[in-house]
């Protein structure tokens, strides 16, 4: 395994692991008052560039596109951007 390759995986990981702590918190439900509790989840898409795009405008577009695929998926998922062929 390249050395770039390990490293990308590491921050990757480490970006995730990041996200575990806020989806826990999350993941439980809030009690607003009395009876009243509201259950909240979090779905993430992430897009990178230059690695997924050739240009910055287009970011935000991948980035959505990440996320609605994540919420296809189900509850708390955590999704890149693949470009489609």
């Amino acid at each position: 395994m390249r050395i770039v390759t390990q490293v990308t995986l590491l921050a990757r990981s480490a970006f995730l692991e990041q996200l575990e702590e806020p989806r826990h918190y999350l993941s439980k439900k809030h009690i607003l008052g009395e009876g009243v509790s509201l259950p909240v989840g979090l779905s993430v898409g992430i897009a990178r560039f230059p690695q997924h795009v050739s240009e910055p405008k287009n970011l935000i577009a991948a980035a959505d596109e990440a996320l609605l695929r994540a919420k296809r998926e189900g509850p708390g998922q955590v999704t890149v951007y693949v470009q489609e062929l």
